[in-house]
């Protein structure tokens, strides 16, 4: 009971005591603010540590405990407490959104009740102190190394991490996760665009969108940034919270029943842990600049999580926790239909269960998946989405995957890139496996085939690999002989040299942390008060590109997001974005989109903004990636594609 207590009131208690310390508003910690306060950075970090705690810890531990005590969910009690938790806080954005609105202290108030609800049949289902010392003496050894892991890595790479400035893909991270204030999916605007007219309509609309559905992992993300402001850093830290989830779970998995987890396993898991931080800190994405962990990191790194939840619930005979993992994963990335596919067709082939219950399986996680797709049609008809819909879909998946790239080389260099990935030799486990018990020939089975279908796609990044790449490694360290698990430690001890040489091999060249987006927006006013007209200006951008006034790449929301946007501005930053003219006294002309007289123009008080603008030299991907990602960095299977604009990407030949 103390101990439940402990862990419902000390992080309110602690988030509430650093709040008042800082005497900070909710947007104190607002994107413009670039990081959190110099001055405090002790109240700040115990804000942060708090709200984490708030949000994810307590709920999640209670939960599971909670679940704990029923027989149909004991098994998988884990994976029902981040169900439960996921539906209750969309439960409760939909609460506040209808009557008193979204902000920290309600939110903190209707969650806290959640998390008193869960404590409560948490105590009913036994001793607190007993299931929680239980869990201690198998894992405790093994997360306390994953704990450290995961503090160092932040430490280690907070800058690329945590102070660089947003990117096209993370700025769709952060906006999508804003949205949810207001509206019940994603909200942002649409891919109005034609295939035949090879660039941006110029009239915008808002809408939900299909991109990615995005809507767990984004109001998971929404809720951290009400607690902890709208800033990068909320936008970014989930990674780090799912990816503590992911080593837990994969902790789990190589732990036989009724045995205490190895410490040095523990060691091969964060170092894997680390391998794929420096992937999704440097190469992952598709700017040329950075990779922004905010997405597809944060969307990944929670797909991954569930990815492998799934395998668990399989291994457990939990049906409907398997249906429930494959449909909160399809409310992630449309990769979760792929996820129920490959599981039941090497389901199918391998038998963990009689063909019967698989073919129940499939039929359940289908009609599950069928009820989604029937909701957003729904919902995206009420909205007006729709019609756009399909068109976002051919652009961002049909016209991707059926791309005329030759196959026969990307392919295989992309499997050598999963191989990496994996830390070299442990991808040895999706062998080792098939002569093992039927769940791990599955779970090589199904990771086998959803490979085969990323190496078949025609368009690639590294993304598409990321949520594959801890399952080797936990097939290769479950031990043979479930009872002689120090029999395995060579085994153990050769996965840990083999990946900390992949990562040693993936180690960029440079490092950097690019501001340049946030310079850019924070000395920017855009006159006017709409969104829509704001981005429809910040198109401006291809121009000042090809015209060199700009020597990098800002895509237009992410611009428009750090701009202060004012239609009638009393103190107007250096950089005026406007379609009306400006005193030629004041402020010189920079660029112009065309001759007539409501052209959009970016004007400046400041002369010495154009050699600003025109100067920097950001590090390039031949500058910053190692030899081995070089066919990534600049040539016929780069995701950057020489600079290209949204605008080139839809030119391609196919």
């Amino acid at each position: 009971m103390a101990a439940g207590l402990l862990a419902l009131v000390m992080p309110a208690t602690l988030y509430f005591a650093a709040s008042w310390a800082l005497n900070l508003s909710s947007a104190d910690l607002a994107l413009h603010a670039n990081r959190l306060s110099v001055a405090r950075p002790v109240a700040a970090m115990v804000m942060v540590l708090a709200a984490v705690g708030l949000l994810f810890v307590a709920p999640g531990l209670l939960g599971t405990l909670a679940f704990r005590g029923l027989a149909r969910t004991r098994a998988m009690a884990h994976a029902w407490s981040l169900a439960a938790n996921s539906a209750a806080l969309i439960g409760v954005f939909l609460l506040l959104r209808w009557t008193c609105g979204v902000e920290r202290y309600s939110l903190i108030v209707l969650w806290l009740l959640w998390t008193t609800i869960l404590f409560v049949f948490a105590c009913r289902a036994g001793s607190i102190i007993g299931r929680l010392q239980e869990a201690s003496r198998r894992h405790g050894r093994g997360m306390l190394v994953g704990l450290i892991a995961v503090v160092v890595m932040i430490v280690a790479f907070f800058p690329e991490q945590f102070e660089q400035c947003l990117c096209e893909d993370g700025t769709e991270t952060f906006e999508l996760a804003r949205s949810l204030r207001q509206h019940t999916l994603p909200y942002w605007e649409l891919e109005t665009w034609q295939l035949e007219t090879w660039g941006p309509a110029p009239e915008g609309r808002m809408g939900t969108v299909v991109v990615n559905p995005s809507l767990i992992n984004s109001y998971w993300t929404c809720a951290l940034q009400t607690l902890v402001g709208d800033n990068e850093l909320a936008t970014r830290l989930p990674y780090w919270v799912w990816w503590s989830a992911i080593f837990g779970v994969m902790l789990r998995l190589i732990t036989p029943p009724d045995q205490r987890g190895d410490w040095l396993s523990a060691v091969a898991l964060a170092l894997v842990m680390l391998l794929s931080c420096v992937l999704f800190t440097f190469y992952v994405g598709y700017n040329p600049y950075m990779a922004d962990l905010a997405n597809p990191g944060v969307v990944d790194a929670l797909f991954t999580l569930l990815l492998l939840l799934s395998f668990d619930c399989l291994k457990h005979h939990d049906r409907a926790g398997w249906v429930m993992t494959v449909t909160l994963a399809s409310l992630v990335l449309y990769c979760g239909a792929l996820l129920l596919a490959a599981t039941c067709l090497a389901a199918w082939l391998c038998k963990p269960i009689p063909r019967k219950e698989i073919v129940r399986w499939g039929l359940s996680g289908a009609g599950a998946l069928a009820a989604v797709v029937g909701f957003y049609v729904v919902y995206g008809a009420v909205d007006g989405s729709l019609p756009y819909w399909f068109e976002t879909i051919d652009i961002e998946y049909i016209n991707d995957y059926l791309g005329g790239a030759p196959r026969w080389k990307s392919g295989p260099l992309f499997a050598g890139y999963f191989v990496l990935g994996c830390g070299g030799i442990p991808v040895l486990g999706l062998l080792a496996a098939w002569r093992r018990d039927a769940w791990q020939k599955t779970v090589a089975g199904a990771t086998l085939i959803y490979l085969v279908v990323i190496l078949g796609s025609g368009f690639k990044n590294l993304h598409y690999l990321g949520p594959l790449l801890p399952i080797p490694i936990v097939l290769f360290l479950i031990p043979k002989r479930p009872k002689g698990q120090t029999a395995d430690r060579g085994r153990v001890l050769l996965a840990v040299a083999s990946i900390l040489i992949c990562t040693g091999l993936c180690w960029p060249k440079a490092r950097a942390t690019f501001t340049l987006n946030r310079e850019l927006g924070l000395n920017t006013t855009i006159a006017t008060d709409d969104y829509l007209t704001a981005v429809r200006w910040a198109r401006l951008r291809y121009a000042m590109r090809e015209q060199g006034v700009i020597s990098w790449d800002c895509d237009q929301h992410t611009w428009v997001a750090y701009a202060q946007k004012d239609a009638a501005p009393q103190n107007p930053g250096p950089l005026v974005l406007t379609d009306r003219d400006l005193p030629s006294t004041e402020y010189r002309l920079l660029m112009q989109d065309g001759s007539t007289a409501d052209a959009i123009k970016l004007y400046t008080r400041d002369a010495r903004w154009a050699q600003r603008l025109s100067s920097p030299r950001p590090l390039r991907p031949l500058d910053r990636y190692p030899w081995i990602f070089h066919p990534l960095a600049d040539g016929p299977f780069s995701p950057h594609n020489n600079l290209l604009t949204d605008v080139q990407r839809i030119k391609r030949p196919w």
